[in-house]
């Protein structure tokens, strides 16, 4: 462990094989399957499926989903945040133990920051990010780290994350809260700071060739940013990104739920 510890002091990232427990993603399936079905009427070809989730005619559905109801799809989309299931996976106790343990720290003094599940569908270019930091988006601790993880297989055309290493030695490069002051032409579509050119120069870009059941731990000032989906099918990952509780630096935070605007729209 000592090694792993200092691999990612160094680097701002630690890539483990088999951590993620594969039958707690397939509970995580399901429970999307169920959310897909809430808000969209599957075809009968994919309900006679006996694990609809696992077939490649789902991924065709929810393109067509996200194609022909836009608004809607959001709603499932955030449907899937705070399911149970996807809490259980990404809290999972060999996921916690090395995130204490590359922070220092002991599994209870782990703060949760959120959980995610991305919904990455082939050659979509409006919601790829480009090189970020999560600390811009979690500004509340300086001892942290994601946890970022695919639950499907990876190839070189399904996308994997891009890192650039040992960029955490940068610090943080902006706070999502200082856009209302600062010129917003230094900022992109996301509300990130647009990355000084001479960082990504300076640091070695590297993809992160994990794929189901591997997890990569990164710094959450390393930057980094989405892989391009060129493939035919669905890209889904899952992360979490965590805290010491302990540290001095930490400012304690509520999770306000925000409702989807569009809910109003359909109803």
């Amino acid at each position: 462990m000592k090694k792993n510890k200092i691999f990612f002091k160094e680097n701002g990232y630690l890539i483990v094989k088999n951590i993620v427990n594969i039958k707690l993603v397939e509970e995580v399936y399901k429970s999307i399957y169920s959310q897909f079905k809430n808000y969209y009427q599957p075809s009968k070809n994919l309900e006679n499926e006996n694990k609809p989730w696992n077939t490649k005619k789902f991924d065709l559905e929810i393109i067509k989903f996200r194609k022909k109801s836009p608004k809607t799809f959001t709603l499932f989309y955030d449907s899937l945040q705070n399911l149970t299931s996807l809490n259980i996976l990404v809290s999972s106790p060999k996921l916690m133990k090395m995130a204490a343990e590359l922070l220092n720290i002991k599994t209870h003094n782990l703060t949760s920051l959120g959980q995610q599940i991305r919904v990455d569908v082939p050659k979509d270019k409006k919601n790829m990010l480009n090189w970020h930091q999560d600390w811009s988006y979690f500004p509340t601790c300086v001892v942290a780290l994601t946890i970022w993880f695919p639950i499907v297989p990876m190839t070189e055309k399904v996308g994997y994350l891009d890192i650039l290493k040992k960029s955490h030695l940068e610090g943080n490069n902006n706070s999502k809260q200082s856009k209302q002051i600062n010129n917003k032409k230094k900022y992109d579509i996301t509300g990130q700071m647009k990355i000084n050119s001479s960082i990504e120069k300076q640091y070695k870009s590297s993809k992160v060739r994990i794929t189901k059941g591997d997890a990569v731990f990164f710094d959450t000032c390393l930057f980094h940013r989405s892989g391009n989906n060129i493939s035919d099918q669905i890209r889904f990952s899952c992360q979490h990104r965590l805290q010491s509780s302990v540290d001095r630096s930490f400012a304690p935070f509520r999770n306000d739920a925000i409702v989807n605007p569009f809910l109003k729209t359909l109803s």
